[in-house]
């Protein structure tokens, strides 16, 4: 599986989520993304409904009705009831083992949390030793990501 982290460094999980997820849905994939608790569930499908002038992202969570129909499905829970290729753990999750259902992960975590750093760092330990296919992206304080060679 490739995994790629994503350290967040100059914007939010929100910001980072608007600019990626029309990228993975353009490309006509489907895609589940977990996050710490319900309340932010809420909150990033509430933000995707507002990613700007005319733009439409179909997207849903469990108060949206079925997962088979929302081609990005938003949850508290490592699962993958709309059959998505891609995974993405937003800024929890890391202890979660990886369902080969999902052809790809993306990680992110707070690059200002050690907590979450070190979270990430461990996790890629683990996934390394599992001979995945890993890569670090580091967000730069302008909002541009550029590809690390790992921790």
């Amino acid at each position: 599986m490739n995994i790629s982290f994503y350290q967040l460094n100059a914007g939010t999980l929100e910001q980072a989520l608007a600019k990626l997820l029309p990228k993975i849905y353009g490309q006509g994939l489907r895609c589940c993304v977990v996050l710490p608790h319900e309340e932010r569930v809420e909150a990033v499908n509430t933000s995707l409904w507002t990613l700007g002038h005319g733009s439409f992202l179909p997207h849903g969570s469990a108060k949206d009705g079925p997962a088979e129909n929302q081609p990005i499905w938003l949850t508290s829970r490592v699962e993958n009831p709309n059959q998505a290729q891609v995974l993405i753990l937003g800024l929890s999750g890391f202890e979660h083992a990886l369902s080969p259902s999902f052809e790809r992960c993306l990680i992110f975590f707070d690059g200002h949390d050690t907590h979450q750093i070190s979270q990430a760092q461990l996790a890629w330990e683990t996934y390394q030793k599992s001979n995945h296919d890993l890569v670090l992206w580091h967000q730069e304080k302008t909002g541009e990501w550029t590809k690390k060679p790992g921790f």
